[in-house]
C-alpha cells in the first residue's frame, strides 16, 4: 500500500508547529526556574507567624512576579507572531533560538535584582535592563526580518504590520532609554518598566490604537 503524500504546505505547518511547541516549552522552562529563588526561602519555625516570615522576604517575591511578567509578556508577544506566521526558514529558526537563549537566561539576573534590590548597589536593575533590551532587538528584529521576508500573512492589512514595527522600533529605544536610566535612579526605573509591561502585555490592541492613529493622518493633512 503506498504511503499517503503530504503537500509542502502541510509540511510547512507542522514545521511551525513544532517550532511554536519546542519554543512554549523553553518559555514553561524559564519560569519554572523562577521558583527556585522561592525554594531557598527559609522555613518558619513552630511558632512563628508564617505572614511575618514572608513579608521578611518581599523582595524576593517581588522579584519573582516581575520575573514572571518578563517572561509571560515575552511569551505573549511570541504567540502573537506565530498568529501571523506562515512559512520561515533558516534564519527564522535561528533568530527565534537568540529570543529563547535570552528568555532562558532571564532567572539569573531577577536572582540577582531580588538579592540587591534593598541595596544602594543596583547591579540586580541594571543587568535586568539590559536583559530587557536585547528581547526588545531581538524581538524587534525578528518581526522586522519576518515581515521584509514575507514569511508572514500575506492576506493581513499591510499598515497592520507597519504597526506592529513601528511599536517594537520604539520598544529597542524605550528599553535602551530605561536602562541607561538604570544607573540614575532604580524607582524612575522601575516605573518605566511597569509602563512597558502594560503595553506590551497587549499587542494586538495597541497595534489596533497605532494602525487607526496613522490611518487618520493623511486624512487629517488633505485640504478640504
Amino acid at each position: 500500500m503506498d504511503s499517503e503524500k503530504v503537500s509542502p504546505g502541510r509540511n510547512i505547518e507542522k514545521s511551525l508547529a513544532r517550532i511554536e511547541s519546542f519554543s512554549d516549552a523553553i518559555f514553561g522552562f524559564a519560569i519554572t526556574l523562577l521558583v527556585l529563588d522561592l525554594l531557598q526561602i527559609p522555613r518558619p519555625e513552630i511558632g512563628e507567624n508564617l505572614f511575618q516570615s514572608f513579608r521578611n522576604h518581599w523582595q524576593s517575591f517581588f522579584a519573582f512576579l516581575v520575573g514572571f511578567c518578563t517572561i509571560l509578556i515575552c511569551w505573549i508577544n511570541h504567540h502573537h507572531l506565530f498568529r501571523y506566521l506562515m512559512r520561515y526558514d533558516a534564519r527564522f529558526i535561528w533568530i527565534n533560538g537568540i529570543l529563547l537563549l535570552i528568555v532562558t537566561f532571564t532567572p539569573f539576573p531577577t536572582s540577582l535584582f531580588s538579592e540587591f534590590l534593598l541595596k544602594e548597589n543596583s547591579i540586580g536593575l541594571i543587568l535586568f535592563g539590559l536583559t530587557y533590551f536585547l528581547i526588545a532587538c531581538i524581538a524587534d528584529l525578528i518581526w522586522t526580518y519576518s515581515h521584509k521576508f514575507h514569511l508572514l500573512d500575506e492576506n493581513e492589512d499591510e499598515a497592520y504590520y507597519r504597526s506592529i514595527r513601528m511599536i517594537f522600533h520604539l520598544g529597542v529605544l524605550y528599553t535602551l532609554i530605561s536602562f541607561i536610566i538604570c544607573f540614575i535612579s532604580i524607582n524612575v526605573a522601575m516605573g518605566m518598566y511597569m509602563i512597558l509591561f502594560s503595553v506590551f502585555a497587549f499587542p494586538h490592541y495597541f497595534t489596533l490604537r497605532l494602525r487607526r492613529y496613522l490611518n487618520r493622518l493623511p486624512r487629517a493633512g488633505r485640504k478640504p
